[in-house]
């Protein structure tokens, strides 16, 4: 190590610090594009209107491009109309978007609630439904058979009932017959 300088010799090995994990730029990375920026007036190095920015940026590009979004921005803020004293453009796009998400938040509950309470109705209507019908077939079946029985026991009085009528008329015909005779001999001869 002759011809090397002294200080060159004498060289620690430094720590070398690891860097930080960094997250790659992707949808989940809240940027607000440039064009943002420029249609507020505002330097993109302002951090103190970063939360509005973000909720501006994500409701502009969330259909389309970032002309579109542009477009929709230029479009709300003519509707809205101008700001108030001591309100600038940005907190009243800000407002109203914010309102439009809570209404549109509290509108898609409501549709869930709405759905499930339907299901849930349409659920009991099939239940009902349902044992509606197996309670009817049961009830068909047990007319059919009272149909049946009903039928074989008229067959079986009827049967009965001719035979019972026959003995009765054969028990009282031949009473009757004797009295006729008897009548008959009583008048004399008719």
């Amino acid at each position: 190590m002759e011809g090397l300088a002294k200080s060159v010799e004498s060289v620690q090995p430094t720590n070398v610090i690891q860097a930080k994990d960094t997250k790659p730029l992707g949808h989940h990375t809240a940027i607000v594009h440039d064009e943002i920026y420029k249609f507020f007036n505002i330097a993109s190095f302002d951090n103190f209107n970063k939360g509005h920015l973000n909720t501006i940026n994500r409701w502009a590009l969330k259909e389309g491009s970032l002309g579109t979004g542009l477009k929709k921005l230029m479009q709300l803020e003519t509707k809205l109309g101008a700001p108030h004293v001591g309100e600038t453009r940005m907190s009243k796009l800000f407002n109203w978007i914010r309102l439009s998400d809570n209404i549109n938040s509290v509108r898609d509950t409501m549709q869930t609630e709405l759905h499930s309470v339907k299901n849930k109705t349409k659920n009991a209507i099939s239940d009902v439904q349902g044992s509606f019908k197996d309670r009817l077939h049961k009830v068909d079946t047990e007319i059919s058979n009272l149909t049946k029985d009903y039928k074989k026991a008229e067959v079986h009085y009827k049967l009965n009932a001719t035979i019972d009528s026959k003995k009765i008329r054969n028990k009282y015909g031949k009473q009757l017959e004797e009295l006729r005779q008897m009548r008959t001999a009583f008048k004399g001869g008719k």
